[in-house]
């Protein structure tokens, strides 16, 4: 019994490591047909060209903490903007950042900036991004010029920046008396999280911590808060109709803060598990706000696996959300995966501190691609007709559903990336 089961692992393991052989003359000389050095500044991709045709949103994967990262992203949104006519960032983020965002977008106080960068705790590139965005949307009249959707659902410390935005939203409303009990404590949380960012220490912490710099009485008392609004506001709706011009944003924020905290309890039933929530509010959120953007089209940049268009590794992510059958987005999702080489890192938790960084640790045959590659920066299309890519299973370490391309069309190679800088250095 030994010997045969044995046996049968030997088979199953052979079987399952022909998914990721060597490439063959065939994949080598497609790939080297179908290829693009990109040069970063041109925001030139002739591969996308031919392709954007019927598509609405358009996404990117990344890993996090490299610089090449952002100066794809301008290129692409530039590309995208120009071709396709897109006109809306969907930010791996909040709803409230997005709209910080959107509001230095609109007046230039970096105020606004300042707040969603430091509680991502992300980079000063990816400050500088936001800046160049700014700068890019004032060469265009207002209704062409780019703006921000944020629909994630994050954890609990990212969840103050929501509080934040609900209380500017009630400083300009009359409070009646009946709701004060609920609201007041809203505000006064909202003031304390303002007076936490200006203490010297903050900015730091931010960085480096979890729980971003902020106490844990304050994330308790963030849920505890959140929870009561939402179930007075279940039983007795009428007085929160008349509080703001449209209390539906108000109700919507209070429900990301309460998906944060959702979000962190399926955490106990192990990653996938919080994968699966996270990705299936975040598409019920964009569903949301899209309701009055019909025709219109999207480009974002999200982390790596967001971007798939079928589940992969136990998890139905955004992409697989989106181009689902039952999804509005059927068939006019395009995914273009970032595939890293020789490159380095900077660690999220940890400002200044660097890594080695490859991919692969997720995909075979990397060595190959990096032998063909054109550029530093190569932009593969594995969708072309006739592509061996649509009929076979390639790449991925994992076996997969399909084909390679019903997960993703294009591969981009990025060789030699620096990390990103640190926004704030400890």
């Amino acid at each position: 019994m030994v010997k045969k089961g044995l046996a049968i692992i030997v088979i199953l393991f052979v079987g399952f490591s022909t998914l990721a052989a060597s490439l063959g003359e065939q994949e080598i000389e497609y790939l080297k047909a179908h290829s693009q050095e990109i040069n970063l500044g041109e925001a030139e991709f002739p591969l996308l060209q031919n392709q954007i045709q019927g598509k609405s949103i358009f996404l990117a994967g990344q890993n996090q903490g490299l610089e090449y990262n952002k100066e794809l992203q301008k290129d692409l949104l530039k590309f995208f903007h120009r071709e396709a006519g897109v006109k809306y960032l969907l930010v791996e983020a909040t709803y409230a950042s997005g709209e910080f965002l959107n509001q230095y977008l609109q007046t230039g106080e970096e105020e606004y900036l300042e707040l969603v960068i430091s509680y991502w705790r992300r980079s000063q590139d990816e400050f500088e991004f936001f800046q160049w965005l700014r700068e890019y949307n004032l060469e265009f009249p207002e209704e062409k010029q780019i703006r921000i959707i944020g629909f994630d659902v994050q954890g609990p410390p990212r969840t103050l920046i929501s509080i934040n935005y609900l209380g500017d939203l009630l400083m300009q409303a009359h409070i009646p008396l009946e709701l004060e009990y609920y609201l007041l404590p809203l505000v006064s949380l909202a003031k304390d999280f303002t007076e936490l960012r200006l203490e010297p220490e903050h900015p730091r912490l931010a960085q480096t911590e979890y729980s971003a710099g902020i106490p844990e009485e304050m994330i308790k008392d963030t849920r505890e808060i959140t929870l009561s609004i939402l179930e007075n506001w279940e039983e007795n709706p009428g007085p929160y109709q008349n509080l703001l011009d449209d209390p539906r944003e108000f109700f919507f924020v209070l429900t990301n803060i309460k998906d944060a905290f959702a979000m962190e309890e399926k955490l106990k039933e192990g990653m996938e598990a919080s994968h699966r929530f996270r990705s299936e509010r975040a598409f019920a959120n964009l569903l949301n706000l899209l309701e009055e953007l019909e025709d219109e089209k999207f480009f974002g940049q999200w982390e790596e696996l967001n971007v798939f268009q079928k589940p992969y590794r136990k998890v139905e992510w955004l992409g697989a959300r989106l181009d689902d059958s039952n999804s509005p987005f059927a068939g006019k999702v395009m995914s273009l995966w970032y595939v890293y080489h020789d490159s380095f890192q900077m660690q999220p938790f940890s400002p200044g501190e660097e890594v080695q960084f490859d991919s692969g640790y997720i995909i075979e045959n990397l060595e190959e691609i990096v032998e063909i590659s054109p550029g530093e920066i190569s932009l593969f299309q594995l969708n072309a007709p006739d592509s061996p890519f649509s009929r076979g299973q390639y790449f991925l370490r994992e076996q997969i559903d399909g084909v390679l391309t019903d997960y993703f069309q294009y591969i981009f190679l990025i060789q030699g990336s620096p990390p990103t800088r640190p926004f704030y250095q400890p």
